[in-house]
């Protein structure tokens, strides 16, 4: 009969059109709840369900018969016909799917209602916002059954793919919807699967399909964008709170952060929208650990920085004011580090807190049972102090209510004294120190830079703890790479840059100016101390400090880069100063010459400069010092270069003492 009210009945009676279709929903959903019915309703759902009395259908007949009815009040739900009610018609559809709560009674239901809000948007989208469906569908969320999860999840996919922006904002920002799904999710859950993500991610795209996938979903096209953008703070949340134990969790992270990394990569408003989004670096670092203990974190970890990388190096390269974005990068990634490191530090006393939190507990039911035995030792004492004998009784029982309380009180202070050793202290974020991670992201930087030549990056801070000679002098040395193209090879004006960072006027020359000064300061110790640590054994601390200084930086960094070349640029040794410094002294001279007060600060400072460089050398040429000097090769420097002769053909003649003498650094 339903077959046939589905298919000719429906298709071709001409009578049908005068037929009430709001009641014809609501009898054929009446039907499906009370007698066609898979699992029994009345534990649950508290339905009292009809045709138990006598011999019922299977199972499979029953669903091909759910089957042909929803078929039926699929296509009267779907024939817009003039004067339709339908917000009346999905109203009964949806307070079906409220009040049945059985997996197996409203499954096909919940499918039928997906194909009809994907196939008549325009006539189902307002109707299902106006009759609250988005609140029937967190309750589905909600189920125990994960199938039924998805298939919410899908339905509340297709109501957002259709809505207009202001629909959306109206439903989902009021109540915080976008929270409530993470803890919804996880309500009969310890973990997100792969399932669930693919899910959230057609949500997070808008490319809504009609199938649940159960592998890895097709890798989004070059121009997709991302559509409902809370829904990465959503799945970055449930992969934080997600058992980190379980295997499928770190698949779905690695999943995760490469479909982010494919999506930045190939958009710039895509990458835009996460810098948009408030303290993104939060959700983002809190995916991976920053001292990870397998390959698989590791490779989590790498995935982390290359997006930190991506995003980092738009927002300083594009958008106005990017560098404050690094700034807060970097305080974010030290709070994190620094707060692993609090919790490695005191998860022992945390541990210990815990068993003294059970042994706390076993000496409350002890010192109620000895309250018990003083009470009936005093009742005692009193009962037989008026007997022959009572006054060696009374002393008796005094004695040991004397003893319990000696008991009760060193145990006391034995506890008081253990709370003492293992109180976990309260966490407060330390001085800002460089790490690993600082270390690893500012290099990503500095390399992403390095590949376009398209901005600028302040001069870091290298005095704090935590960054070594050799890592921060090759900073300098790739920062000063960097000005020979972005400083000295451009005309752009500087103003509006030192404005923009509430700077002085000239305070980007006067860093340049520093930063050049030190990478030649640099290249005057390298050789002349280079000789010395060639022969002898670097022993003290300060010896190992300058030998790092004065150390080739080749080894450090990868050299396929141009602006990677880390060499050493000292070609005459002798020379106060080598080309490319006086290069970069003459262009930070030149730069701004217009501005003639700033330019008259840069030329006394580097005449003083000069003068120090000047001073410092022939002082060591015509009072040879007793230690290495950076600016002279004395003997016990090992280089003996005042004690050199020079034949007519300039042909070195080496002192007979210089054969004999060892070098002594």
């Amino acid at each position: 009969l339903y077959q046939y009210l589905a298919t000719d009945f429906y298709d071709k009676a001409k009578i049908f059109n005068p037929v009430r279709r709001v009641t014809t929903v609501m009898q054929l959903l009446h039907s499906l709840k009370f007698y066609y019915w898979v699992t029994d309703p009345r534990r649950r759902s508290g339905i009292d369900g009809k045709g138990k009395a006598g011999p019922r259908p299977t199972v499979d007949n029953i669903l091909t018969i759910r089957g042909h009815i929803l078929t039926l009040m699929y296509k009267i739900v779907s024939n817009n016909e003039p004067g339709a009610q339908t917000g009346d018609e999905l109203k009964a559809i949806l307070n079906f799917l409220t009040t049945v709560h059985e997996d197996d009674n409203l499954t096909d239901v919940l499918s039928m209602l997906i194909k009809l809000v994907a196939a008549n948007p325009a006539m189902l989208i307002p109707a299902f916002d106006k009759k609250r469906g988005v609140w029937v569908v967190f309750k589905l969320i909600g189920a125990a059954n994960e199938n039924v999860r998805l298939l919410a999840l899908k339905l509340f996919g297709f109501f957002l793919c259709r809505c207009t922006s202001k629909r959306k904002q109206d439903t989902m920002n009021p109540y915080n919807l976008y929270t409530l799904l993470t803890d919804r999710l996880l309500l009969h859950a310890t973990f997100i699967n792969v399932r669930t993500y693919n899910v959230l991610f057609e949500i997070l795209i808008e490319k809504m399909t009609s199938e649940i996938l159960d592998g890895r979903h097709p890798e989004p096209s070059t121009n997709c964008k991302f559509e409902n953008p809370m829904l990465i703070r959503t799945i970055a949340s449930l992969l934080q709170q997600s058992d980190q134990q379980n295997t499928e969790v770190l698949e779905v992270k690695k999943v995760f952060l490469t479909d982010l990394i494919h999506m930045c990569t190939n958009s710039s408003e895509n990458r835009r929208i996460i810098l948009q989004m408030s303290v993104w670096q939060d959700w983002l670092i809190s995916l991976t650990s920053l001292e990870p203990n397998t390959e698989a974190e590791m490779h989590i970890r790498s995935l982390v920085y290359h997006l930190f990388a991506i995003l980092l190096h738009h927002a300083i390269k594009l958008e106005y004011g990017g560098w404050r974005v690094w700034i807060d990068t970097m305080a974010i990634i030290h709070s994190k580090g620094s707060f692993e490191r609090f919790c490695q530090k005191n998860s022992g006393k945390a541990v210990s807190r815990l068993g003294m939190t059970q042994s706390e507990k076993n000496d409350d039911v002890e010192k109620e049972v000895v309250n018990v035995v003083q009470d009936l030792l005093s009742k005692v004492a009193d009962q037989s102090s008026t007997t022959a004998g009572g006054e060696s009784q009374s002393v008796f029982s005094t004695s040991n209510v004397s003893s319990e309380s000696t008991y009760i009180g060193s145990r006391s202070e034995e506890k008081a004294s253990q709370q003492a050793d293992n109180t976990v202290p309260l966490y407060r974020i330390p001085e800002f120190r460089w790490s690993a991670a600082h270390l690893t992201l500012l290099s990503d930087l500095l390399l992403g830079i390095e590949s376009d030549i398209a901005s600028d990056l302040e001069i870091a801070d290298t005095s704090n703890q935590g960054l070594s000679m050799n890592v921060a002098i090759s900073f300098l040395v790739r920062l000063a790479n960097l000005a020979d193209v972005i400083v000295f090879g451009t005309a752009c004006n500087f103003a509006d840059l030192e404005r923009e960072k509430n700077m002085p006027t000239g305070g980007i020359l006067r860093q340049i100016l520093r930063l050049v000064t030190m990478v030649a300061v640099r290249n005057c110790l390298v050789y002349r101390y280079k000789s010395c640590f060639d022969h002898q054994l670097v022993v003290c601390a300060k010896e190992r400090a300058i030998k790092a200084l004065v150390d080739d930086l080749a080894s450090l960094e990868e050299t396929n880069n141009d602006f990677l070349n880390l060499k050493t640029t000292v070609q005459d040794p002798e020379r106060v100063l080598q080309e490319v410094d006086v290069y970069r002294l003459k262009a930070t001279l030149y730069r701004d010459i217009e501005e003639s007060r700033q330019a008259q600060f840069l030329a006394l400072a580097t005449i003083y400069f000069l003068s120090v460089l000047m001073v410092s050398r022939y002082r060591d040429i015509l009072e040879p010092p007793s230690s290495p000097s950076p600016f002279h090769n004395t003997v016990s420097a090992g280089s003996n270069f005042n004690q050199t002769e020079y034949g007519k053909d300039n042909s070195k003649i080496v002192p007979s003492e210089e054969k004999t003498t060892t070098n002594n650094c």
